[in-house]
């Protein structure tokens, strides 16, 4: 498998099939990174494309540094809190709207319709930092240090957002 920074030397000498295996090699991670930290997923989809649309159409200005999987994974994770803000500052219709089951018994599917939006509006009720980290521990599986440098901040403040992010979630369901 061919390196990051052969990636990135062939993606600036213009080769357009190195986009694709960028593209291919990273995409699965980073849906599953944006996804742990927005709910539609079509604007998961688009936050996507737009990072790696900002890749190739910049790419000669960058200077990436650290690999490319974390470069990638900050303009997602990026692109998700300016579409949060965005959507805090819109009415939230997301509270209200009823989860769809292909599921066979009714009543499962309420109780798991009612725990999902339960979730779902107490994740919300987070400070974006906290529900940020909790995001990316859970559904990445990220250490608390890649953590800290993705949001700026030491491993020990995103270890606090964390567990201060968890306990208000067990305060809240009770």
């Amino acid at each position: 498998m061919i390196d990051d920074q052969q990636l990135i030397t062939r993606l600036k000498l213009g080769d357009k099939q190195t986009l694709d295996c960028i593209y291919s090699k990273y995409r699965p991670k980073l849906l599953a990174a944006a996804q742990g930290m927005q709910v539609e997923s079509s604007l998961v989809e688009d936050s996507l494309h737009d990072v790696f649309v900002s890749l190739a159409t910049r790419i000669n200005e960058l200077e990436i540094k650290s690999s490319l999987y974390a470069y990638l994974l900050t303009g997602v994770v990026n692109r998700m809190r300016d579409t949060l803000r965005k959507k805090k500052r819109q009415q939230r219709l997301l509270a209200g709207q009823p989860a769809k089951s292909n599921e066979v018994d009714p009543e499962q599917c309420l109780i798991h319709s009612e725990q999902s939006q339960q979730a779902v509006g107490l994740l919300a009720e987070l400070p974006h930092e906290q529900r940020e980290a909790i995001s990316l521990r859970v559904s990445e599986s990220m250490r608390f240090y890649d953590i800290a440098r993705i949001q700026g901040v030491s491993a020990s403040t995103v270890r606090g957002r964390y567990r201060y992010g968890i306990c208000k979630l067990r305060a809240w369901a009770g």
